[in-house]
């Protein structure tokens, strides 16, 4: 399988890009191919540019998505929701040839709060579903006080969340391949 990450923070030292590169590192140690990750540093979704050409940025995403097979997409959650990043990528990936849909998402986020990111996970998951993903509904996977839930070589601390994490990647690559066949 081939697996493409989204992360809906662009901030440097995010915590979902230290989650998402330790799910990228389970899917390696499976044998599956992680592509480079999906910049989400694109202009704001204006169906204008359909008409002139899309921004290179927004092909290079496209092009990425449609060679991928599964995509993990990490995401703090803002104002009760998933990011703003991340909805206008998933905007751009829902025109045109619809790369994504048909292919499979696994689902995971952190924020520094109790709750994890369970209502942005909650808003993000129609989202996907009406792009034609498919994802498993169990496990989920919220990881809570992000600002401690990581050791100094950047690993998770608790157990229960690494074999939460461990079990969705897992589950979802499985899937993945059944679907594919």
């Amino acid at each position: 399988m081939k697996i493409l990450g989204l992360c809906g923070s662009l901030r440097a030292g995010s915590y979902n890009q230290r989650v998402l590169a330790i799910a990228k590192k389970m899917a390696v140690d499976l044998g599956h191919e992680v592509l480079q990750d999906g910049d989400l540093n694109i202009p704001l979704y204006n169906a204008d540019f359909e008409k002139v050409g899309l921004p290179e940025s927004v092909l290079r995403l496209t092009e990425l998505a449609a060679l991928a097979d599964v995509f993990f997409i990490a995401s703090p959650e803002y104002n009760h929701s998933f990011t703003g990043v991340l909805k206008n990528a998933l905007d751009w990936l829902s025109r045109g040839s619809k790369p994504v849909s048909g292919k499979v998402a696994a689902v995971f986020g952190a924020s520094d709060g109790i709750m994890g990111s369970v209502r942005s996970q909650i808003a993000l998951k129609p989202v996907l579903q009406n792009m034609g993903l498919f994802m498993l509904a169990k496990p989920e996977v919220y990881v809570r006080q992000a600002d401690s839930a990581f050791d100094e070589r950047g690993s998770l601390k608790d157990p229960k969340t690494i074999e939460q994490l461990t079990k969705l990647i897992t589950d979802t690559l499985a899937f993945a391949e059944k679907l594919k066949r």
